[in-house]
């Protein structure tokens, strides 16, 4: 039985004692990491733990605290090794001498002292080293003090250490130490004695023949011809051999195809990062040989696509060649590559061009070779050795994978589940307790047919056979989420008993086991969501996706080292193997992976919080070596090397460290939101956030909670987003007490940025040095969004700074772990300073007037207009993901929401409340407060920005008026050409525009204007029946024509009762019933508008008591007074109270003065009371307009950006910025070329054209998808009508091939060969167009690796039929190819060069055209009529374009004929475009 490696290492040493022999052995191994550490006590409350000590870091180090007697560290070996060495290798950063005295002693399984000596620290960093004598076993070693030992000079007893390092011998492979030829030169029957010598060894053939030789022995031979003799020795540890040949009567032998490599997944790596495939030629002669002539080939009828040239080979040496197109490294290159599938082949031919060995392969497998084994025979080799003699790790064959006939998900009844594997004689295993099933493992069976899974199961299955490499082990979760409610509270394998009673928090963690469901949580459903629809559990724990781990349970409780027990433990060594899947029930996708799971987090990992969260590492070693699934909705990241599974750590309800109840950090305030929300507003200023989102988890099928899965902040996250490899990143993180720490790189650039802060930042060079170390604009962002969430654990704990080591890229940081926000409308963290941290470089550049300046253009662009915190925008954040598992949290509460309160568990209630808090009491406050701060702080201007009229930016028509407004006392002034209009230092700039007109008021309708209305508690219908919807017209009482001469008229302020402050001219009626007034009364007002095209804005004031609608010319542009959640406002919908002095205040509101009509308008209102005894109602309003004053204007013609700001007395506002976009740009700007796959020579590239006649700007807009641009790092910034930008792949390729087209910029990633697809969208995400495309008919032909483009001609984008061939190799960047269309010229003339019919098979009917290539001007639509008399493309579809060269393409449309069409006619219509 041949096993995965990592099994087959605990399983060669049980062999080997089981057969007695006298073994040799091969390297030392360091077997540490594989055990648990720990020690008697700890430092600092665990800063430094245990297992740094054996995590293979010697940058950490474990640390005891200085008063425990003998305090010691021990390492628990996962099972007793026969140990070589021990070494202790000191802290590298202090405190030498200090661990003289201490103890390293060894003990076997039973616990008895083996092995001990005295440590003498040999100084910082050193290693000191412990040879033991042979045969000593040890399971645990231990370094400490004893018998009441103290550090040297001290009345101190701590251990600390950077490693300890525990050696064993692993077994050595079987080895062939010689193998001769008394001679290698004979005639034929002459005699050859063959001499060997092998070790470790349980079996050695001789070859041909293959058989059973002696260890060390000879045999004489008299071969007859030339012929190679091998010796192949074995043992458990796999196969080694050598041979040699003998050559008889000077004939001498070919080369022969020795080894092979069809998918080189990154075993070998060429000097370019490459990682071709290979072939391996071996000369068994005992003379050199020349290879010229010698021929490759992957097809038999072209058996020599590679001829060697020149190239001596020398007596049994070996010749490497890289199957690939390129040689590097002085490794020639075949020019063709190997084809990993079953049944194809390698053929070698001699310099007669004969063929000599046709080698036809199976299935290839990365980082596996397959070769020559013995005699003929042919093997794998899991141990791939180019240029040497073929070793050990063979095996026959790979065993298929397993496969389920029911896949992975959430079902509602029983399923058959059937498992197979192709591969023959195959055993397969099971198991349904999360262990690995195997022959060795009790647990599993053996399986013999169909299984029924009628409740959650995690089903797991490997097959095996003997002397093949077993599968993978396979994982399907099924889930009935029926069945969660009812899940046992006492499972099989889940430890009883968690943790003791335990003092110093808030609430004690019972002893008990916490597996089960509440059945008073589940008794109150169903309930209703957000929505009003009733749902019950199964509905809530199928609302967002599910995640399920499977692993042996004891890997996680098991008492010694099980990983949720020894939470507090770090490093590899605490790493274990576990499968992960994603199941989407609502998208209906799911994924599996192996992969390494871990325990997260700080205060997470005190055994006290049962609720823990993860980390999952996605490794080769367990599988796949990223998981490639879309984990998260709103990221183009799809590929992720490190998860974290937040459990809500600090913020659940299974926290037992926060207040059961008030208005603090308490667990009545949990939402499990906070910290994914703050990173989702780092998102919305336009910077990198981590991403996150919400599932369920499952551990081997028991409900576990709902968790928060984002991506870990490391190296590998950088590089997704900003390219270049992984190791070119230092990332650095802060932990409290510990200051900043490389997580990876180095801090060299780090400390250098420090230390220019903690210079004179006002010295321009220093001001400047700092800037190309750190990215100002995402420092500002991320200072804001933390000040705006009030963010208390912060600073110098939970931050994340990471920057690529190359000169220009500079330190970002990035939002993390920010639970303890959102707390307290009033919070102010902006004076906290902590050295060496991200406050000490804001409090330093807070003396710098330009960061000022730059710090309160941030504020300004998301604190004002629409911008990233306003409360619009934040709130959104909220309610996404608060919608998401808004049914989702009931699963939460049930499984933990009694942890802590076990009368009155914490259910969906709690949640809601606080979420309503966050929405009404936080954010929708909050940025008055944050704003204030800073203005506190002198990081926002006192002088405002000025305000951009009709709107702030985005889509506008043709030449619509602009204006700005601010205090009639300061000075406006913009630019359009994208630059500041003040300059660094506070000067003006010269490009700067002084806006010189003013806006003047005009009222449209004023206070106490007269009014129709309608007061007899009629019902006129919702508000959501507006223009447009059905039910709109004259008879709907908003609109104009409707007939209201029955309604009652008079004065406003209309109204009854007393209204604060205001004395009602007319009064209305409420009915007979003051215990049951009407809930709602109707106004109508028309009015007459001249110049309605000049007004450039809108503005409406107004009294409302209680709640009121406003509708201008039937369309909804206010309300005030309803919860967001009433969507639609009925007669009978009661508004929210407005009391007291609230009743005199006025609502403003903006409206879009685009509404206004020239002439007949009408204004309509729906007022609300609160109750149906409310004793008062009152509503009057004022309707005002903006007229630009002389010059006052700025008209948009096309795209325009308008940076603006005010400045009084030397001092500047904030910059106020716009984008105005003209026209329509999804229809304007098309892809108008595209190169996907250029001819070898060629470049690629892509064209974007605007066919549009408003010019058009390219400045927030960006390349999603196969491939990534950003347009503002383009050269060209904005397109005039008619204008073309060109993007590249690679620039210095693409200028030698087009040196005369300039292009705008290059794009990351690459054009796939085959098929691919991306978008244009804004920077918003908003999609403008997306292109698809793929190289298979009928995509035009002659542009995959020909070397045409695709060009467009018109219609839909995504279709083949929408492009053609260019007319020429090399397409024409920057240009067009078409063929204007003369006026008079024939439409036939100039598009058709012939057509013919043809049949493809008795059905088939194929209609060919030959068309001008660059006849664009014209439209070509294929017809077929029967009779012709009617005809019809609807039955035609196209199958082929194919380039014919000189300017012809060669369309083909198919269509099938039915039975009773004897005749059929075909035609082309050709409409001008």
């Amino acid at each position: 039985m041949i096993f995965d490696s990592k099994q087959r290492a605990g399983r060669i040493l049980a062999c080997f004692l089981s057969l007695g022999s006298s073994l040799a052995f091969g390297a030392l191994v360091d077997v540490a990491g594989l055990g648990a550490a720990s020690q008697t006590s700890e430092w600092n409350g665990g800063q430094f733990p245990a297992g740094n000590a054996n995590d293979g870091s010697s940058a950490t180090f474990s640390h005891t605290n200085t008063t425990t007697q003998n305090n010691s560290w021990q390492v628990v070996l996962d099972q007793e090794y026969e140990v070589a060495r021990i070494e202790v290798e000191m802290r590298g950063d202090c405190c030498a001498g200090r661990m003289t005295g201490t103890v390293v002693r060894g003990f076997n399984e039973s616990g008895v002292s083996v092995f001990s000596a005295n440590l003498v620290d040999p100084g910082i960093g050193s290693t000191a080293v412990f040879e033991v004598p042979g045969g000593i076993k040890m399971e645990r070693v231990r370094v400490g003090f004893e018998n009441g030992g103290t550090n040297p000079g001290q009345n101190t007893s701590m251990i600390h250490f950077g490693e300890v390092r525990v050696f064993t011998q692993e077994e050595a492979f079987a080895e062939v130490a010689s193998f001769t030829a008394s001679l290698r030169e004979v005639t034929s029957g002459q005699a050859v004695t063959l001499r060997w010598s092998t070790g470790d060894a349980n079996e050695v053939r001789l070859y041909p023949g293959g058989q059973v030789v002696s260890a060390d022995g000879s045999m004489v031979v008299n071969p007859a011809e030339s012929v190679i003799y091998e010796i192949v020795a074995t043992n458990v540890r796999g196969a080694v051999k050598k041979a040699l040949g003998v050559v008889v009567d000077g004939v001498g032998l070919p080369l022969q195809l020795s080894e092979l490599m069809a998918s080189n997944g990154g075993s070998l790596v060429r000097s370019d990062g490459s990682t071709p495939d290979w072939i391996e030629l071996w000369n068994p002669n005992p003379f050199d040989l020349d290879a010229a002539g010698y021929g490759l080939g992957d097809d038999g009828a072209d058996a020599r696509k590679f001829v060697f040239s020149e190239e001596v080979i020398p007596a049994g040496g070996y010749l490497m060649v890289d199957a690939a197109d390129v040689a590097l490294d002085g490794i020639l290159a075949t020019g063709f590559g190997l084809s990993r599938g079953a049944g194809e082949r390698l053929v070698l031919s001699g310099p007669d061009s004969q063929v000599l060995e046709t080698l036809v392969y199976p299935k290839q497998f990365s980082d596996v070779s397959y070769g020559g084994f013995g005699g003929n025979e042919l093997r794998y080799f899991v141990n791939p050795s180019p240029g040497e003699v073929n070793g050990g790790g063979a095996v026959e064959g790979f065993v298929a994978d397993t496969q389920f006939s029911v896949k992975r998900g959430f079902y509602e009844v029983p399923q058959m589940v059937t498992i197979t594997s192709a591969t023959p004689e195959s055993l397969i295993y099971v198991t349904s307790d999360g262990s690995e099933p195997g022959p060795e493992n009790t647990a599993a069976s053996l399986y013999d047919g169909a299984l029924m899974i009628s409740r959650t199961t995690v089903l797991r299955a490997a097959a095996f056979r003997e002397g093949w490499e077993p599968t993978d082990v396979d994982t399907q979760t099924y889930l009935f989420a029926s069945q969660v409610g009812g899940q046992s509270s006492a499972p099989s394998g889940f430890p009883q008993r968690w943790v003791p009673s335990l003092n110093g928090v808030q609430s004690s963690v019972a002893a008990f086991s916490h597996f089960g469901m509440n059945e008073g949580v589940l008794a109150r459903l169903p309930m209703p969501d957000s929505a009003g629809v009733d749902f019950e559990l199964e509905e809530a724990l199928t609302s967002i996706p599910s995640i399920s781990l499977v692993l042996d349970a004891e890997v996680m409780f098991d008492p010694v080292d099980g990983l949720h027990v020894n939470a507090r433990r770090r490093g590899r060594a605490w790493e274990r193997n576990v499968s992960f899947e994603v199941i989407d029930p609502v998208m209906g996708s799911e994924v599996q992976a192996n992969c390494g799971l871990r325990m997260h987090g700080g205060w997470n990992r005190f055994p006290e919080m049962l609720k823990k969260s993860f980390r999952l590492y996605f490794r080769s070693e367990y599988g796949d070596s990223k998981l490639r699934y879309a984990m998260f909705p709103r990221s183009e990241i799809e590929e992720f090397d490190r998860l974290i599974l937040r459990s809500g750590n600090g913020k659940a309800w299974a926290s037992p460290w926060r207040a059961l109840s008030g208005n603090g950090n308490s667990l009545v305030r949990v939402t499990y939101m906070r910290d994914q929300i703050v990173r989702d507003f780092q998102a919305t200023t336009g910077n990198h956030a981590i991403p996150g989102t919400f599932m369920h988890l499952y551990i081997n099928g028991h409900y576990w909670g709902l968790y928060n899965p984002v991506e870990r902040p490391t190296e590998h996250f950088a590089a997704a987003r900003f390219g270049g490899d992984e190791d070119e990143y230092d990332v650095i993180k802060w932990v409290r007490g510990a200051g900043h720490q490389v997580s990876a790189g180095d801090d060299v650039a780090w400390n250098q940025l420090i230390g220019l802060v903690r210079g004179n930042v006002l010295n321009p060079t220093t001001f400047e040095a700092i800037r190309e170390l750190l990215d100002l604009e995402n420092f500002a962002d991320y200072i804001v969004v933390n000040h705006f969430a009030g963010n208390s654990d912060w600073i110098d704990n939970n931050v994340y700074s990471m920057r690529r080591r190359l000169a220009g890229e500079r330190f970002r940081f990035y939002c993390w772990d920010s639970e303890e926000s959102f707390l307290s409308v009033g919070t102010d963290v902006s004076d906290r300073n902590v050295n060496d941290t991200c406050s000490e470089i804001h409090m330093a550049l807070r003396g710098h007037p330009e960061y000022r300046q730059l710090f309160a253009d941030r504020v300004q662009r998301h604190f004002f207009n629409e911008g990233a915190l306003t409360f619009g925008k934040t709130r959104a954040v909220l309610d996404f993901h608060s919608g998401s598992i808004d049914r989702a949290i009931v699963g939460e509460s049930a499984r933990w929401g009694d942890l802590l309160r076990p009368s009155n568990p914490y259910d969906r209630s709690d949640w809601l409340g606080e979420v309503s808090n966050l929405r009404g009491n936080y954010l929708s406050r909050r940025l008055g407060t944050t704003l204030g701060q800073f203005k506190d702080d002198g990081l926002y201007p006192k002088v405002d920005a000025p305000v951009f009229q009709p709107q702030h930016g985005g889509q506008v028509a043709v030449g619509t008026a602009v204006t700005l407004a601010a205090d009639p006392a300061v000075t406006i002034y913009y630019t359009l050409d994208g630059s500041d209009p003040r300059l660094a230092g506070g000067g003006l700039s010269e490009g700067a525009l002084e806006f010189a007109g003013s806006l003047d008021n005009e009222v449209v309708i004023g206070f106490e204007s007269d009014w129709k209305f309608l007061d007899d508690n009629s019902d006129l219908g919702g508000s959501d029946v507006v223009v447009g919807e059905p039910g709109y017209g004259a008879g709907n009482w908003k609109h104009e024509n409707f007939d209201d001469v029955g309604w009652g008229s008079g004065a406003a302020p209309l109204g009854y009762g007393s209204i604060s402050g205001t004395t009602l001219n007319t009064i209305v009626s409420y009915g007979d019933d003051v215990s049951l007034r009407y809930r709602t009364t109707y106004f109508r007002k028309s009015f007459e508008v001249l110049g309605a095209g000049d007004i450039s804005s809108l503005n409406l004031r107004v009294l409302r008591d209680d709640g009121v609608v406003i509708y201008l010319n039937g369309v909804e542009v206010a309300r005030s007074g309803f919860s967001e959640e009433i969507r639609v406002v009925t007669a009978e919908t009661l508004a929210e109270a407005v009391v007291g002095s609230g009743e005199r205040i006025l609502v403003e509101f903006t409206v879009p003065f685009g509404l206004l009509k020239e002439g007949a308008n009408i204004i309509t209102a729906e007022v609300h009371q609160a109750n149906d005894v409310s004793s008062d109602l009152g509503f009057d309003l004022e309707l005002t307009g903006k007229i630009p004053g002389v010059g006052g204007r700025i008209d948009i013609v096309g795209g325009t950006l308008i940076k603006s700001r005010v400045r009084e007395a030397g001092e500047w506002s904030a910059l106020s910025e716009a984008l105005f976009i003209a026209g329509d740009r999804a229809q304007d700007l098309y892809l108008s070329e595209l190169m996907y796959h250029p001819a070898d020579g060629g470049a690629e590239f892509l064209e974007i054209t605007n066919r549009g006649r408003v010019r058009h700007l390219l400045s927030d807009l960006r390349i999603r998808g196969g491939i990534q641009f950003d347009f503002r790092g383009a050269s060209v910034t904005a397109l005039e009508p008619g204008g073309r930008i060109v993007l590249v792949r690679d620039a210095g390729v693409f200028s030698l091939v087009y040196p005369a087209v300039n292009f705008g910029g290059n794009y990351d990633g690459g054009l796939g060969n085959g098929s691919d697809s991306f978008s244009l969208e804004d920077l918003k995400g908003n999609v403008l167009w997306t292109m698809a495309y793929a190289d298979a008919a009928p995509w035009p032909s002659g542009t995959d690796g020909e070397g045409r483009s695709f060009v467009y001609v018109g219609g839909d984008a995504t279709e083949p039929g929408s492009w053609r061939p260019s007319v020429e190799v090399g397409g024409n960047p920057g240009t067009s190819d078409r063929v204007p269309y003369s006026e008079g010229e024939g439409l036939a003339d100039y598009v058709i060069g012939g057509q013919e019919v043809t049949l493809g098979g008795a059905a088939i009917v194929r209609f060919e055209v030959l068309f001008n290539a660059g006849a664009d001007d014209v439209e070509l639509t294929p017809e077929w009529s029967s009779n012709m008399n009617g005809w019809f493309g609807d039955r035609l579809t196209l199958v082929a374009q194919e380039a014919l060269g000189a300017g012809l393409v060669k369309r083909t449309w198919q269509m099938t004929r039915e039975a009773n069409e004897e005749r059929l006619f075909f035609r082309v219509s050709l409409e001008k475009r």
